[in-house]
């Protein structure tokens, strides 16, 4: 009788740890929906520590929302390129219209390797800058 007490206490107390992953799980998918990608990423480290101590095996789970995490970090790298890209862009014009041919050119030159670092396709504006 001992021993299964000792068993229904020790079920319990996975069933727990389990039960904090999968809310520590549902929080990181919040966040990562929120942009908040960081927040999402140390939610899942430590829903995993959860699932790691019942001894449970939520890694297919675990995988997914890392990947989604990594996407959400790859489209804000890409986003922040293209952003600098606009900005020498409109620095580029800005130079042009004070006669800085050469100026402009380097700028545009910068902004065409942001974009190209972004995989952004903005050939219709460089073109119109040309």
């Amino acid at each position: 009788l001992a021993g299964q007490i000792e068993e229904a206490e020790e079920a319990r107390r996975r069933a727990a740890l389990v039960k904090e992953g999968d809310e520590l799980m549902k929080k990181a998918e919040t966040a990562l929906g929120s942009g908040e990608v960081e927040a999402a990423r140390e939610l899942v480290r430590q829903a995993t520590s959860e699932y790691e101590k019942a001894g449970a095996d939520k890694q297919r789970e675990l995988k997914a929302l890392a990947g989604q995490i990594e996407e959400a970090e790859e489209a804000r790298r890409r986003a922040a390129l293209v952003k600098e890209g606009d900005e020498l862009m409109k620095k580029a014009e800005t130079a042009l219209g004070s006669g800085e041919v050469e100026a402009a050119r380097e700028l545009v030159r910068q902004a065409t390797s942001e974009y190209e670092k972004a995989g952004a396709d903005k050939q219709r504006e460089l073109k119109a800058l040309a």
